[in-house]
């Protein structure tokens, strides 16, 4: 039989219950501390389970906490905790036909830490329909009109600065009316504020991200490429970081977005093509 993935499951454990002590220790939030404190236990508990398959790693495992509390830090701890124990579930899964029992009780374990992950308290995860505003507007409304303004201008600078004034101006637009939208719906001031805070941001980081082309590059067609490409980019990444701290699917979710994002671009573009032919722009 091979022992392999019993030694990988045993290292993580290990790494595992490193890693919750020291965000234990950091945590400002009491349920999250709570947690992640039972989190350790449950770490311990498949050690002292796995610990003939017990390895000198030290070095390996050190590491490894440090990479993680650092993700944790940058992306949050659902996220972080999510793909950690995700990767561990699949090693688990792998022992189940030559050790069925020490398997039943390890998923057990597995079952038992992605139920207290899925229970921690994290303000970006309570403002993702915010987000998700934020970022999906400016996707599809800043790469059409990206797309549009390309054909029908071909400068790049000139389409670059009338990019962030566009997208500047929509910003302040989608945070307004965002926070009005929590008003309405009974949310308190503060409240409102940190979701059209959210919105705002996202929409921000999008309009940066999609004209920062436009200033480096200057065929306006290369530009425009890879912009959509940095479209597709920002959908993956963000679906990603969705489906792992949800459990949504990816697949169907980055197919919508990239869809709908790439078919405005498209007729926007086919909108600037027509207004190139009909008016000739002196620049």
């Amino acid at each position: 039989m091979n022992t392999a993935n019993l030694v990988r499951i045993q290292r993580d454990a290990k790494a595992g219950f490193y890693i919750y002590n020291a965000l234990y220790q950091k945590s400002s939030n009491l349920n999250n501390a709570i947690l992640l404190q039972e989190l350790a236990h449950v770490c311990q508990s498949i050690l002292l389970k796995t610990k003939e398959y017990d390895q000198p790693h030290t070095l390996f495992v050190k590491i490894k906490v440090w990479l993680i509390c650092l993700l944790a830090k940058l992306m949050g701890l659902t996220f972080t905790l999510r793909l950690f124990e995700n990767a561990t579930g699949k090693k688990i899964e792998r022992i189940k036909q030559d050790y069925p029992e020490l398997y039943g009780e390890l998923e057990r374990y597995n079952t038992a830490k992605k139920s207290k992950i899925a229970a921690f308290k994290e303000d970006i995860l309570n403002h993702m329909g915010s987000i998700v505003l934020g970022l999906n507007d400016a996707l599809v409304e800043l790469s059409g009109a990206l797309a549009g303004f390309t054909f029908a201008l071909q400068n790049t600078l000139l389409i670059g600065v009338i990019g962030v004034i566009t997208g500047f101006a929509a910003t302040l637009s989608m945070a307004t009316s965002e926070f009005l939208s929590q008003r309405h719906e009974g949310k308190t001031v503060s409240e409102a504020i940190r979701s059209c805070m959210y919105t705002g941001v996202a929409y921000l980081f999008t309009v940066t991200l999609l004209v920062l082309p436009y200033f480096l590059i200057v065929n306006p067609f290369v530009s425009l490429s890879v912009m959509m490409l940095l479209v597709l980019a920002e959908i993956f990444v963000f679906n990603f970081y969705n489906a792992v701290t949800t459990g949504q699917s990816f697949k169907r979710s980055f197919l919508e977005m990239a869809l709908i994002s790439l078919s405005v671009a498209l007729l926007s573009f086919g909108v600037g093509y027509m207004v190139d032919r009909m008016f000739t722009f002196e620049l």
